[in-house]
């Protein structure tokens, strides 16, 4: 069985060289194994890494490295069985990570697993709260619930082939997939043990980014779900208080106060501004359908 390890990687990405050693030492008996690459060439730096390790490099220029289109392409290029999918800022905790996440794949208990994710020295407090709340230490396989992340995750080739990734995504589209396979009685499997440390450190900007982003492709994927002021507010506050407590039991408060503040706002006001960004466009192609004022042709 061969088996595609695509990374995706995103700008310079200064931990590349890290990944692709830990993934030399993985423990893999009787698989074939190739490692592709993914940028969109605006560094040579991870085409030089990339080369020092033997990996093949896949440039993408035509469209965000984030999303469904770009994960399509990727899965195009590569040629293995077992789709394998991290991001240039997740390093394997073990030489056993493949192995453990390919596992209910293998064994046909799931069509697509995902990790477990670890905050390192390099994450923030908030981070690290976030990713211990939705990657627990048990295991799920097979899960009930349609959460996924491709940061971190394993898909066989045939159900790739058959659902795809969806293309008008830019954010989410492990979700959106996952959603349908369950839809589909298809299988979805948490793997806590394959679990990989995150090493990339957003600033405000960028994490404010990322989180707009995804509230506005979750409100594509889940239609009934809304994030208001009020829910801004909410779970912002909850949130705060949370890790706040939390940090002062842990006796590290003083360090990490304001990167708390910082990292749960940009978490929640981000899902705000990628909420009123679906609410607007809904809006408008609302009043451009139903405008009494204008002449319609439908097609």
């Amino acid at each position: 069985m061969k088996i595609s390890i695509v990374i995706r990687t995103f700008g310079d990405s200064p931990y590349l060289g890290d990944v692709l050693e830990a993934l030399s030492y993985q423990a893999l008996a009787d698989h074939d194994i190739e490692t592709l690459v993914v940028g969109n060439g605006s560094c040579a730096d991870v085409a030089k890494t990339a080369e020092q390790y033997g990996a093949r490099v896949y440039e993408i220029r035509q469209c965000r490295l984030q999303g469904g289109r770009a994960l399509n392409l990727a899965c195009n290029e590569a040629t293995g069985d077992l789709l394998v999918f991290l991001s240039s800022h997740c390093i394997p905790s073990s030489e056993h990570w493949l192995q453990r996440l390919i596992d209910p794949l293998v064994d046909g208990t799931a069509v697509y697993s995902y990790g477990r994710q670890l905050g390192s020295k390099q994450s923030e407090y908030s981070q690290i709260q976030h990713l211990m709340q939705y990657f627990p230490a048990e295991s799920e396989i097979p899960q009930s619930g349609c959460f996924c992340n491709n940061a971190n995750a394993a898909l066989k080739r045939s159900a790739w082939k058959e659902y795809r990734f969806d293309d008008s995504l830019e954010a989410l589209e492990d979700i959106r997939l996952a959603k349908e396979l369950l839809e589909r009685r298809e299988k979805v499997a948490y793997v806590a043990e394959a679990a990989i440390y995150r090493v990339d450190q957003p600033d405000f900007e960028e994490c404010l980014t990322r989180y707009a982003r995804e509230a506005y492709a979750l409100e594509t994927i889940m239609p009934s779900i809304h994030f208001t002021l009020v829910d801004f507010a909410r779970y912002y506050s909850s949130s705060v208080v949370q890790d706040i407590r939390n940090a002062f039991q842990g006796r590290c408060l003083h360090n990490n106060l304001y990167q708390i503040l910082s990292y749960r706002l940009a978490q929640y006001w981000g899902a705000y501004l990628g909420h009123r960004r679906h609410r607007n466009h809904s809006n408008r192609a609302k009043h451009s359908y139903f405008n009494p004022d204008k002449q319609h042709k439908i097609r």
